[in-house]
């Protein structure tokens, strides 16, 4: 445990800020605020809404002493530690630039860390400068499951990777993204995305993209090739299959499994996939926010960065942003890296 007390402040007061903490069903902690409770080495210090009465109510269901209606405000007046952005995605870009230049030790920020790609190197950059960590809650960068798919990857225990497939309820940029940084994390860089995009309409002047559902077909650098199915469903999903050249892995929201090719028990001289146990994690828990946190503690204290940093989130939004590029060129093959980096798509 750290010898000193961090002041965090919270930006934003929905679901992900401290409201799913209400869902009794989900793994607790699930929120900012109910994360920082769980460390003696964090006071929550004052809390920010879009107007003071939420604010208020959100600082009276969490025992927290100051709240404000104007985050700058705030970020001014409380000399914080720890921010964090619990806001639409639209709203990121300005929060994190005003954390960074009140030299906030760390941004921990929801995704998708931005609305664009030029948003989000203003972000990055601002962020360096000033010397605060900015870290973006992809979640399962902090997952062991993840951790250990990736050991199996890496030391090709079950051969070559060949393709992914993946499925996930939702938008390309708000859940997407999700799905394309743990893509990353797994397997590296993309080269070219195709896809189709359902329900792109513009908006107003400043010919703005709205989030939406759809497909896409991306192939990294190694040669992996990958089928995304972000469509919205009537159900919640998201899982990835990952076929090995000697076997295969599927992992996802409460799932993990793994088979092994083996001598087949249906026909001679063939062989298949035979289910076999899913490896063990290290002990030390498991709580994938409990474990960012500790990260964003010690990334101040050993001035470092964390496991899911501005450069990893952007890579993700841009990844994500290849769909729609992809979409409105006719479905032909967007090349990475995007040359286009003011392309706004406004999301959750």
């Amino acid at each position: 445990m750290s010898s000193r007390v961090y002041r965090a402040v919270i930006i934003g007061s929905g679901r992900i800020a401290g409201g799913l903490e209400d869902d009794v069903l989900r793994p607790h902690p699930c929120t900012h605020v109910g994360a920082y409770k769980r460390f003696p080495e964090i006071e929550v210090a004052a809390c920010s809404s879009r107007t003071e009465e939420q604010a208020r109510e959100f600082a009276q269901r969490w025992g927290i002493r100051n709240y404000y209606g104007d985050y700058r405000e705030m970020l001014d007046q409380e000399k914080a530690d720890i921010v964090s952005v619990c806001t639409p995605a639209e709203h990121h870009h300005d929060a994190v630039m005003h954390a960074s230049q009140c030299h906030t030790k760390a941004v921990f920020c929801e995704k998708a860390i931005s609305t664009s790609l030029g948003e989000a190197d203003e972000m990055i950059s601002e962020s360096r400068l000033y010397g605060t960590r900015l870290t973006v809650n992809h979640t399962r960068r902090w997952c062991p499951d993840f951790h250990v798919v990736r050991q199996i990857i890496d030391s090709e225990e079950l051969g070559s990777l060949h393709s992914i497939t993946g499925w996930f309820g939702g938008s390309l940029i708000h859940t997407g993204t999700h799905f394309f940084d743990i893509m990353h994390y797994l397997c590296g860089d993309a080269e070219s995305v195709q896809g189709v995009v359902f329900g792109n309409s513009r908006e107003g002047a400043e010919d703005n993209l709205h989030d939406a559902d759809g497909y896409a077909f991306v192939e990294l650098s190694n040669g992996v090739r990958v089928f995304v199915n972000g469509i919205s469903k009537s159900y919640y999903i998201f899982e990835m299959e990952l076929l090995f050249s000697d076997g295969r892995i599927r992992i996802g929201n409460g799932v993990h499994e793994l088979w092994r090719s083996g001598k087949s028990r249906q026909y001679e001289d063939f062989t298949e996939l035979q289910r076999d146990d899913f490896p063990k994690t290290a002990p030390g828990g498991s709580n994938p926010l409990i474990l960012a946190v500790r990260d964003i503690i010690g990334s101040i204290e050993e001035d470092r960065d964390t496991a899911s940093t501005g450069e990893d989130a952007r890579q993700a939004l841009e990844t994500a942003s290849a769909v729609f590029v992809s979409h409105m060129d006719g479905g032909a093959a967007a090349e990475l890296p995007l040359k286009e980096r003011n392309i706004r798509i406004l999301s959750k």
